[in-house]
């Protein structure tokens, strides 16, 4: 097998890994579905990833299970059992031994541990700009706010079309504007369903000095430690690419996500409905030393 049939063989087999997540996973049924003998299958995966079969899916679950945590009102039980765990006292057992803090303390900790996070693995993933650590003002801006409910998930496609048509209608209304375009995004567990989280928009311009409008709705986004990340990609792309940002970039020692919301910058100069040209800002403390790398 060469390199290039053995990248997409891992990526077909990650692929499947990810979309059964929370389903029953044994090396048995990984194997036949791969086409490969289980030893073969197990060395390639571990040439590729450098961990085996049974570590990556637990690391992703205990992400995934760490993130519906926060996210949602789910009882501990529900997550246990949804991410492959027979009973809680083994969910809460690895789940400590992951996170050095129980499923507990974690739903309540004032800022998101996101250490340990462990993002999919990507064979195919190109070579790309490196997230920032960067130091912000306050910044004050106009505009409209939005909420709706998603259902708990990675990839729930109302969520990713609520979002896109969010961005393509922000674009088009502001189509041949020079200012700085902005969208802000908090997510938070549902207080009505407890497997839903509430998603919090608001879309809008950056004041300028003397400017204001009594119709626009005002918010400040208050200046501190942020992870900035380059976006330029299609609307359709920026759930995933959210996604992104959380289970890999965010994965950094030290780094945690502080309280806040996040935001979106856009060169509306540049951007177009199929089109958009940006950076993604994440709320963050740092608690090593300012020389400590920033890798991802």
């Amino acid at each position: 097998m060469g390199e290039t049939q053995k990248t997409q063989y891992i990526a077909d087999l990650i692929a499947w890994i990810e979309d059964n997540l929370t389903e029953e996973l044994n090396i048995d049924t990984i194997a036949q579905k791969s086409g490969y003998s289980k030893w073969h299958m197990q060395r390639l995966f571990k040439e590729m990833t450098g961990q085996t079969v049974a570590a990556y899916a637990r690391k992703r679950r205990l992400t995934k299970s760490a993130m519906a945590l926060r996210l949602t009102r789910l009882s501990l039980i529900d997550i246990a059992v949804r991410y492959g765990f027979d009973t809680q006292q083994n969910f809460t057992r690895a789940f400590r031994h992951h996170f050095a803090l129980t499923p507990h303390a974690y739903r309540y900790a004032d800022e998101l541990n996101t250490a340990a996070f462990h993002g999919r693995f990507n064979p195919l993933r190109k070579e790309e700009r490196q997230p920032e650590l960067i130091t912000l003002p306050d910044r004050v801006i106009y505009g409209e706010s939005q909420q709706y409910q998603c259902l708990y998930g990675d990839f729930v496609e109302d969520k990713q079309q609520i979002l896109t048509q969010y961005l393509y209608d922000f674009i088009r209304d502001n189509k041949g504007s020079r200012e700085q375009g902005y969208i802000t995004l908090q997510f938070t567990p549902c207080a009505q369903r407890k497997e839903y989280h509430t998603v919090s928009l608001m879309r809008g311009l950056e004041q300028r000095e003397g400017e204001y409008s009594l119709q626009a709705q005002r918010d400040i986004l208050p200046g501190g430690l942020w992870l900035k990340l380059a976006f330029q990609a299609h609307p359709c792309n920026f759930s995933g690419f959210i996604i992104e940002a959380y289970y890999r970039h965010l994965a950094q020692p030290g780094l945690t996500r502080r309280p806040g919301q996040d935001f979106l910058t856009l060169d509306l100069a540049r951007c177009s409905t199929e089109r958009l040209e940006g950076y993604f800002f994440i709320p963050v403390n740092f608690h090593l030393p300012n020389t400590a790398p920033l890798v991802s």
